[in-house]
């Protein structure tokens, strides 16, 4: 539903807790930003505000997604 609605340019921010919920593999997780970068949407959590468009940013949204599915196997 998430990726629908930033598909459908409903949204310019998307807010995270975490990535865990989202993302049980890396393939799911990286449609997001992938898809962020399309619609030009950001991404938010607690500690800052990620602009997935940024190559130093989607690497740190591409590191979230390794460790939430890392998290999962241990």
């Amino acid at each position: 539903r998430l990726l629908a609605e930033v598909s459908l340019g409903h949204s310019e921010v998307v807010l995270g807790r975490g990535t865990s919920r989202l993302s049980p593999s890396c393939k799911d997780w990286h449609r997001l930003p992938m898809l962020c970068v399309i619609f030009r949407v950001l991404i938010a959590y607690a500690d800052g505000v990620y602009d997935p468009i940024d190559a130093s940013d989607r690497l740190l949204l591409g590191l979230r997604g390794v460790r939430s599915e890392a998290k999962l196997y241990v």
